[in-house]
This record gives C-alpha cells, sequence and structure tokens, in this order.
C-alpha cells in the first residue's frame, strides 16, 4: 500500500456500504434463513444474534483481520460505483454474506432450542 492510501479517509458513500448495507444484507439472508429453518417460530434470542453477529463482523473482523479485502474494496475502489464495486468483487461479497448468513443463523438456531 502506498503512503498515500494509508491516510486516506473513507468517503461516506464507502462508510454506508461496509457499515450500513453490508451488515443489512447479512442480516436479511440470515433472518430468512432462520425463519424457514424454525418454520416461523421465532425467539428474541435469535433476532438478537441476527442483529449482533453481522454488525460484529462487518465493524470488528472484517477491517481488523481481512484488511487487505478492506482496504482494496473501500479505499482503492472506494470511487467506483456500487453496481461496479459489486461486480469487481463478487466473489468476496458472496463469500462473506454467505459465511456470515450460515454462521449467524446456526449462531440464532442455539439460541432457538
Amino acid at each position: 500500500m502506498e503512503d498515500g492510501q494509508k491516510n486516506q479517509e473513507m468517503t461516506t458513500s464507502n462508510k454506508i456500504q461496509a457499515f450500513i448495507l453490508m451488515p443489512g444484507y447479512m442480516m436479511i439472508l440470515s433472518f430468512v434463513l432462520y425463519y424457514l429453518l424454525t418454520f416461523s417460530f421465532i425467539k428474541a434470542e435469535g433476532i438478537i444474534a441476527i442483529i449482533s453477529f453481522p454488525l460484529f463482523f462487518s465493524w470488528i473482523y472484517v477491517p481488523l483481520f481481512r484488511e487487505y479485502q478492506f482496504k482494496e474494496m473501500y479505499y482503492k475502489d472506494g470511487d467506483m460505483p456500487i453496481k461496479v464495486k459489486i461486480q469487481k468483487n463478487k466473489q468476496l461479497m458472496l463469500e462473506y454474506s454467505s459465511a456470515a448468513a450460515v454462521f449467524t443463523t446456526g449462531f440464532a438456531l442455539i439460541f432457538h432450542i
């Protein structure tokens, strides 16, 4: 990474994409899986898990432990429109969202029992 990118700030659009849209998408996927697997019998503990884990994943895990991919997507490709950014990073976004959704749903199901 170049010195100019170290001090570069994320734009408001990238912050919304990284910290609101991605966790929101993971929450929706997790909720749909949870709803289908529990035959529409929902518990509050499951909903809390569905809300909290994607936020933890997107706000803490990805920026710290997947720093290279995070900086590639939100700093280097930060000026791209969201549609182009999703097309370019489709594999990475599918990996994050599906893994987080499956793990979150499993975690919610543990609380459901």
